[in-house]
């Protein structure tokens, strides 16, 4: 074998190592979290579950600032260098 092929051997092997995890964080991601599946029934609590899907809105709020547009500033007067100077 030669050197790509041991390299893609190599990662194919570290991803088949991680794909639980991956997976776990997909279902997170997706809203399929552990709660809905295994919730052991008790008497003396309710049973509703109730589930918000933070991970999906911690992923897109991140992506959101990662990938969008950067923030500009233009200023109507030519005057910059005070508020440069202010609010540094």
């Amino acid at each position: 074998m030669n050197t790509n092929e041991n390299l893609i051997m190599e990662c194919l092997n570290e991803l088949n190592k991680n794909a639980l995890a991956k997976q776990k964080y997909k279902d997170y991601y997706e809203g399929n979290h552990s709660i809905l599946k295994s919730y052991q029934m008790q008497d003396s609590r309710s049973n509703m579950r109730l589930v918000f899907n933070f991970p999906r809105k911690f992923v897109d709020n991140e992506t959101g600032y990662i990938l969008g547009k950067p923030v500009n500033y233009i200023s109507k007067s030519l005057d910059t260098r005070r508020f440069v100077v202010f609010y540094l």
